[in-house]
């Protein structure tokens, strides 16, 4: 009986061993002025910039910086933003290839 329980054990750590984690997408909703429109978020919007550690976000172009790699095996650690001298993160400009600090408008 004993034997049974570790081969059960040791299938289930097994099986969620094998079962590891993979890139998606998700969309989600966001409302702006009562419109409705379906944005994606995760790693797969990173795109690289030049030969670097520097990625953008393709969908709002905020700059990151990440030393890990994008697959499906394995990410060595997190995207963090890239931050200007002003405190804020940094924009990328794919038609100039320029990065452009994010300034504050006030009302």
């Amino acid at each position: 009986m004993k034997k049974k329980i570790l081969i059960a054990l040791l299938l289930v750590a097994t099986l969620s061993a094998l079962t590891g984690c993979y890139q998606t997408n998700t969309n989600i909703n966001i409302g702006s002025d009562n419109e409705n429109a379906v944005m994606q978020v995760g790693i797969g919007q990173l795109k690289k910039i030049n030969k670097g550690y520097l990625y953008y976000d393709a969908t709002t172009n905020i700059v990151y910086f990440w030393n890990g790699k994008i697959s499906s095996e394995y990410s060595s650690t997190a995207p963090s933003p890239y931050y200007a001298p002003n405190g804020l993160p940094y924009k990328y400009n794919p038609s100039t290839n320029t990065l452009e600090e994010i300034t504050l408008q006030e009302e």
